[in-house]
């Protein structure tokens, strides 16, 4: 049973704060990787920049955009995190 739910109910005070002085590192993604399609440009790479920024390696999947070869290395030089891409198959 899940603790959330208590006799089909949520549950009511069933979880705690934080114990942080400081917000940021809650946001932090140090550590993680995310999956980003799309991210050869638009949308998709802001997201893909989001991410390397919050200190996430970056895993770029694109279906025809061969720039996302090149915005993977403009996004580890930036950010300082691995970043790679390579093409989705589709079909």
């Amino acid at each position: 049973m899940d603790s959330a739910m208590k006799h089909g109910l949520f549950a009511h005070q069933n979880t705690t704060a934080p114990k942080t002085e400081h917000v940021l590192p809650l946001f932090s993604l140090k550590g993680r990787t995310a999956i980003v399609s799309g991210a050869g440009a638009g949308i998709g790479l802001a997201v893909a920049q989001g991410f390397a920024e919050a200190g996430a390696n970056v895993a770029i999947w694109y279906n025809s955009n061969k720039k996302a070869l090149d915005r993977a290395a403009d996004i580890e030089k930036e950010y300082g995190v691995k970043c790679g891409s390579a093409p989705t198959k589709f079909g």
